[in-house]
């Protein structure tokens, strides 16, 4: 999955970034008939059916403005499968018909469902439970989310942007589960969530923005979600206040020997989700200043060359 993340990530700018006026369905299937190509009455009757499938299933009848738009969403899912078939071609009329009689209506069909399948596969929060991911929502939420894009050009940078965003969104998860388990101020979270979450949703963004920062030293403490104030009031923490950290130069080092360890720990296919440049966003230096003794009035200022000297 990491190497197909990586070549969906490298081609949605090229998606992105293509303009054509019509359709890659409607130009393979005029380039059929520009070739006089013998299956193109069958891609033809194929396509009305499927168009009618839609009609059916989205809107229960097939009066004609609900063939009408169905013909649209029709359009748009065929023309993900082409798109997403011809991907390492130049995306020419030609390419559109080779994927179209590679593939045929049905094939089309199926690789635009498979990917939707992938998206709905994939956590669309950062939310850690017990209780199954509900593919069925999920896939019906991206399909209907491409069905309402412009183009089949959008609708499949959409769906590959989704794909990416949760692969990485899956990670942090998993990272956040063995967090939860394998440390100590994991565990404590997992004892008491509202102690420290303010509830019982374990987010596992915010459980890593609360745990690293403890297992490298940087808090003494796990913070509690509301803490008294001078004042006596409850101040509420957000990720925000746990954003950034200053350190000496020492302590910058024993932070990074503390990262190096937790790192260690960590299984290797999530250490990614950690963030590769951490402790450089998270973390900065600074420089004390030297303290200026306090002089007596009557000694006389330094000048400027022996300051110099």
């Amino acid at each position: 999955m990491r190497k197909q993340n990586a070549i969906f990530a490298s081609e949605l700018a090229s998606i992105s970034a293509l303009e054509i006026e019509d359709s890659p369905l409607r130009l393979a299937l005029a380039e059929a008939y520009r070739s006089n190509d013998p299956s193109l009455p069958l891609w033809r009757s194929e396509t009305t059916l499927f168009v009618e499938e839609l009609a059916s299933r989205l809107y229960g009848t097939l009066t004609e403005g609900n063939l009408r738009e169905a013909m649209r969403t029709a359009d748009i899912f065929l023309s993900i499968g082409i798109l997403f078939t011809t991907l390492q071609a130049r995306k020419r009329p030609e390419d559109f018909l080779d994927a179209l009689k590679e593939l045929g209506i049905g094939g089309l069909s199926e690789t635009t469902a498979r990917l939707v399948r992938i998206c709905g596969s994939l956590p669309a929060d950062a939310t850690i439970s017990e209780e199954p991911l509900d593919e069925a929502r999920q896939n019906n939420e991206v399909a209907m989310a491409c069905a309402e894009k412009n183009s089949a050009f959008s609708a499949l940078a959409y769906i590959l942007q989704v794909i990416c965003t949760r692969v990485v969104l899956e990670k942090k998860l998993q990272l956040g589960k063995w967090i939860l388990s394998n440390t100590p101020s994991g565990r404590m979270i997992l004892a008491d969530p509202c102690t420290y979450l303010g509830g019982d949703t374990l987010d596992a963004e915010e459980i890593l923005s609360l745990v690293v920062p403890v297992e490298l030293g940087l808090l003494a403490r796990l913070p509690r979600f509301e803490e008294p104030s001078a004042t006596g009031s409850k101040e509420v923490w957000t990720t925000s206040d746990l954003s950034s950290f200053q350190v000496t130069a020492a302590k910058f080092s024993e932070v990074s020997h503390a990262l190096q360890t937790l790192t260690n720990r960590i299984p290797a296919d999530l250490r990614n989700a950690l963030g590769q440049d951490w402790l450089q966003e998270k973390v900065r230096i600074v420089v004390a200043r030297p303290r200026r003794s306090k002089k007596h009035k009557s000694e006389k200022p330094e000048s400027a060359r022996s300051l110099l000297l």
